[in-house]
């Protein structure tokens, strides 16, 4: 049986030279709703808090799913290397 190609939109988001996954896994929706109680598709409107946790949970999910250690142990952690830059470029489909 063939696999289809995914159609999800695969960014990476670079931290000191090293380049993580940024993509929406089933994982990743699942850690979102732990941090936060809530359904992802819940959020309308993100604010930053929602939008830090968003790329946190989907950085984190999928560097998971590809066996890639990922050392940021809260959002906090990950949002402090990260620039407005970095976050504004990001596009998670």
């Amino acid at each position: 049986m063939d696999k289809k190609q995914s159609t999800t939109a695969q960014t990476t988001i670079t931290i000191k030279g090293v380049s993580y996954p940024c993509y929406v896994t089933m994982g990743a929706l699942l850690l979102y709703k732990r941090i936060t109680g809530r359904e992802m598709n819940e959020v309308t409107t993100p604010s930053l808090e929602d939008t830090m946790q968003i790329i946190y949970c989907v950085s984190k999910a999928a560097s998971m799913a590809e066996g890639i250690e990922f050392p940021f142990a809260d959002v906090v952690e990950f949002a402090s290397h990260l620039t407005p830059d970095q976050v504004s470029a990001i596009r998670i489909a």
